[in-house]
């Protein structure tokens, strides 16, 4: 899935997935399972990062958010 994410946190999965996040630019994401997400309290995804969640955790919930308009974010879901 692609998703261009902005400056305002925007719920990206609300499952028990096992996501893989992959930041394509142009600016930095960031991630929690906290709906209160912004560039100070996330995890930074710099631009051609990728992050894969380890397992699928009792936080179901995943925010994102970007420093740029328009950031390219892939995801695949694994299971």
């Amino acid at each position: 899935m692609r998703i261009l994410v902005g400056t305002t946190s925007q719920k990206i999965l609300a499952d028990r997935s096992r996501p893989v996040i992959q930041n394509l630019g142009p600016g930095n994401v960031y991630i929690d399972t906290d709906g209160d997400v912004d560039v100070n309290s996330g995890l930074k995804l710099a631009v051609n990062a990728v992050y894969e969640f380890p397992t699928a955790g009792a936080e179901s919930d995943i925010w994102i958010v970007s420093d740029a308009a328009d950031t390219d974010v892939r995801i695949v879901e694994m299971g």
